[in-house]
């Protein structure tokens, strides 16, 4: 991604979420709507998975800092979050 960073003609925004109960709930609650825990039995594994996305949210919102990139957290206020990502994609 380093490379498109001064192509102003691309623009880049990493979209994350960093908590993990949230992110565990949110798995549990959209299981129709989620690859993961649609296709799990086990909690435990849903569980894991959570902790997963929580470790790659933290590693983005660092790695977007050190280098410059946008990233925005959406575990809450959804809508208004992607309409921030909007706004920034079209600046």
């Amino acid at each position: 991604m380093k490379s498109y960073k001064d192509n102003k003609n691309i623009k880049i925004v990493y979209l994350c979420k960093m908590d993990e109960k949230k992110i565990y709930n949110g798995l549990l609650k959209n299981k129709n709507n989620c690859w993961i825990a649609g296709n799990t039995k086990e909690v435990d594994t849903i569980l894991l998975s959570a902790k997963a996305l929580c470790s790659y949210g933290q590693y983005f919102i660092r790695e977007t800092v050190k280098h410059g990139f946008e990233c925005i957290n959406t575990e809450d206020n959804f809508n208004k979050k992607m309409q921030d990502a909007i706004e920034y994609l079209r600046k």
